[in-house]
């Protein structure tokens, strides 16, 4: 993940309610498995293994996450379970010293399930009206500015006297 992206999102994660959380997550793991084939398809190993660990350590949070007083939580929890596993698959097989292969299908797997998720996750984001978790962030406004050579991303703070840890 390029750092404008991961900008993006850190933007995202500090205006989003605890269901826009979950859909961010999901993003998130979808593009770092990837952007994992696309680097192990470039022969960057170091960036294969990168991706791959991010995608699967944010599984392992969504797994933490989980209330498990909840039927739908361990139906859940079989599901991240697998998807983790295929993740550590394929991590195995393309660090391989003997011989190296990248487990698309398993990854492709992988990605069509959180895509799944995702979309039903998105569902119930429309419905949240509880707000963002995080208080007290910094408001963010964008526009464009640009010249000749170039265009610029700004970002106003409306209200930067109100900003800062509240006691």
């Amino acid at each position: 993940m390029d750092t404008k992206k991961f900008q993006e999102y850190s933007a995202r994660i500090t205006q989003a309610s605890r269901s826009q959380l979950v859909v961010i997550t999901f993003e998130i793991i979808i593009e770092s498995i990837r952007d994992a084939m696309v680097s192990y398809n470039k022969n960057d190993i170091a960036a294969f293994q990168k991706e791959l660990n991010r995608g699967k350590l944010l599984i392992n949070e969504k797994i933490g996450a989980l209330d498990m007083q909840y039927d739908i939580s361990k139906e859940l929890f079989q599901i991240y379970e697998y998807c983790g596993r295929m993740i550590a698959e394929a991590f195995v097989k393309g660090t391989s010293a003997v011989s190296p292969k990248l487990e698309e299908d398993k990854l492709n797997r992988v990605i069509s399930i959180m895509e799944r998720l995702k979309s039903s996750f998105e569902q119930v984001a429309k419905q949240d009206e509880s707000g963002p978790v995080m208080k007290n962030t910094q408001k963010l406004y964008a526009g464009l500015t640009y010249s000749r050579k170039s265009l610029n991303e700004v970002f106003v703070n409306v209200n930067e006297a109100s900003r800062g840890f509240k006691a």
